[in-house]
């Protein structure tokens, strides 16, 4: 099905061996804000590698995707339409310089029908193949579902 979910809610309710965990896709955007016309998604994201967003202007391929598809799913969950992607680069580096100068790349988005198209191709293969549970640091404090997933060891 098609529709949007309350994915805290149906995360709780949801058997972890149900099939249809698999067919969630859950995003959350950092930032939505509007420049003149354009509506942007910006996400944050922390670095050592600053310099080398700083030398060659261009955003990771897969923060970029990330928000190509937060922008299907804002279309699809809030009606809303954003125009414009934005990716800043935060240095993990605590010297002063660095700290407080952070690089801002935005983009373009790409065709959202395209994006939507991988997507469900992208969710036809975890559903052929079901990865297994693996816990990690992003467990702790950054998935909601950790709970969910495992039981306390």
């Amino acid at each position: 099905k098609d529709e949007p979910v309350d994915p805290i809610k149906l995360s709780k309710k949801l058997d972890p061996n149900d099939p249809k965990c698999y067919d969630i896709i859950i995003g959350t955007i950092d930032d939505l804000i509007t420049v003149g016309d354009d509506v942007v998604i910006t996400d944050k994201k922390t670095t050592g590698s600053i310099d080398y967003f700083k030398k060659y202007g261009n955003a990771s391929e897969s923060h970029v995707s990330q928000i190509n598809k937060y922008a299907v799913l804002l279309k699809k969950c809030k009606g809303v339409e954003a125009t414009k992607g934005c990716v800043v680069y935060i240095s993990s580096t605590m010297t002063k310089d660095q700290y407080d100068k952070p690089t801002i790349i935005p983009f373009d988005l790409a065709d959202r029908e395209e994006t939507e198209k991988e997507m469900i191709q992208q969710a036809k293969m975890v559903n052929e193949v079901k990865p297994e549970r693996t816990k990690c640091f992003l467990c702790d404090g950054m998935c909601p579902h950790a709970t969910f997933c495992f039981d306390d060891d």
